[in-house]
């Protein structure tokens, strides 16, 4: 079993279970700044930067031994994965250079973009492509930006993942 890791600053349950299922059986580890420290010698397979943090060197070891690095361009810690080769780096944002961005937007879907190829942990590539997510009233695009990104790397070739296929 393979952890990832979601560093935000608060802790919601629902992404927290959403998250759960799409990765499994990898195990999703919400870290606020204060976790950092006591988990340094955890090894992620995967990071997901949703927040800034002020502990960047403690973060930055904990990016070291990751396979993906997943990270929300509006955060300011890009300068953290600057020189990472060994690691996937994907940004999520409303940026036009961001791996993942939207392209459409209404009160119940989010039409999101893949814009370059990478690859997932199963070895598999994938190609530039655009995913229809359905949202539940007042939720945040940034956190289905995260969540989508995650169902790229993580959802098998033919999967279809139940929340995404529904409305909630």
């Amino acid at each position: 079993m393979s952890f990832v890791g979601i560093i935000a600053k608060k802790k919601k349950e629902k992404d927290l279970e959403k998250m759960g299922r799409l990765v499994y059986p990898n195990q999703v580890i919400y870290l606020a700044e204060k976790d950092l420290v006591p988990l340094k010698n955890v090894q992620f397979e995967t990071i997901v930067i949703q927040d800034a943090v002020s502990h960047k060197d403690v973060l930055s070891n904990l990016l070291q031994n990751c396979k993906y690095i997943v990270i929300d361009s509006d955060t300011g810690m890009e300068s953290l994965v600057q020189g990472k080769e060994e690691q996937a780096v994907i940004t999520y944002g409303y940026h036009r250079k961001d791996t993942v961005t939207f392209s459409s937007l209404t009160d119940h879907t989010i039409q999101i973009c893949l814009q370059r190829k990478i690859q997932k942990q199963s070895g598999e590539w994938i190609e530039p492509q655009e995913i229809i997510l359905f949202r539940r009233e007042n939720e945040a695009v940034r956190s289905l930006l995260g969540y989508g990104t995650l169902q790229i790397l993580y959802q098998e070739k033919g999967e279809k993942k139940v929340e995404n296929q529904q409305k909630s």
